[in-house]
């Protein structure tokens, strides 16, 4: 009896040891808090009745990553609509670089809509620094665009004053 007793007090005093020899160890260093992004929408709306909603993110675009957009597109019109979306990102002109991120055809008929989590790729070269989130809209009446400062990489981003390639941005998305 006296000998079971011997042993079990050996366990739990090795059990004891390596339960403190674990807790002695560092701890896991806690993963930081992605930085708060600043999110924007855009609300087109047509005077033919079409409706185009983007939601997104002014910073945090990261090269190399996937990020996402909100696409909301309605058709209030009283005829189909055969259109097509662009997203794309623009250096500041005088450059007329545009770079597609993502672009969806579709028709729909009077009152019906879509909604899409538009996922896009970051290319993995982009150089840190101020871009054009641009939406290009093909509607009946023609196309139209919308061009959101956006900051790609880390820290503040810079003021921005310039102008963005409207026209090479609609040539870069062709009608449906």
């Amino acid at each position: 009896m006296v000998k079971k007793q011997s042993v079990s007090a050996l366990v739990v005093i090795a059990l004891l040891g390596l339960l403190g020899a674990c807790a002695q160890g560092e701890a896991p260093t806690p993963t930081p808090a992605p930085a708060a992004r600043h999110p924007f929408r855009v609300d087109v709306r047509g005077e033919d009745g079409t409706v185009v909603t983007l939601d997104a993110h002014s910073d945090g675009y990261r090269p190399g990553s996937t990020d996402r957009a909100q696409l909301a597109v309605v058709n209030t019109m009283d005829q189909p609509w055969n259109g097509r979306v662009c997203l794309q990102m623009l250096e500041p002109s005088p450059s007329t670089v545009i770079i597609p991120l993502a672009e969806e055809a579709f028709e729909l008929m009077p009152g019906n809509g879509l909604n899409r989590d538009v996922q896009f790729d970051v290319p993995a070269g982009l150089a840190r620094g101020t871009y054009g989130l641009a939406l290009v809209i093909h509607t009946p009446n023609g196309p139209s665009t919308s061009v959101t400062t956006v900051h790609v990489g880390e820290g503040e981003p810079a003021p921005f004053a310039g102008e963005w390639p409207w026209a090479a941005a609609v040539m870069a998305c062709p009608a449906p």
